[in-house]
């Protein structure tokens, strides 16, 4: 099956895919637990497909510029979500109240 696709026609549909349910995931519900999981999935996924490039030297047909400021952005967006987002009760009343 690796001699039909390239690895690097592999990567780029997979990088498709995973924006795609990224933004579905985000779309489909608006609170903020589950846009800071889509974006934690997300950014996972696009650090493993940089372990991937790097590993099989597939930078000259895979760019990382693109992909290394596509984290930069979800890694921002999380931080001002989990920052603005609803505050929760900390986890140290929960502790106490299970107690």
């Amino acid at each position: 099956m690796a001699d039909m696709f390239s690895l690097a026609t592999l990567l780029q549909d997979h990088l498709r895919y995973v924006k795609k349910t990224a933004r579905e995931c985000k779309q489909k519900n608006d609170s903020f637990p589950t846009q800071i999981v889509a974006i934690t999935k997300e950014i996972a996924d696009l650090k493993a497909v940089i372990k991937c490039v790097k590993l099989y030297m597939l930078e000259a047909d895979f760019p990382l510029g693109k992909i290394e400021k596509s984290i930069r952005k979800q890694e921002k967006k999380k931080v001002e979500l989990e920052k603005f987002g609803p505050r929760t009760r900390s986890k140290s009343k929960i502790l106490h109240q299970a107690k």
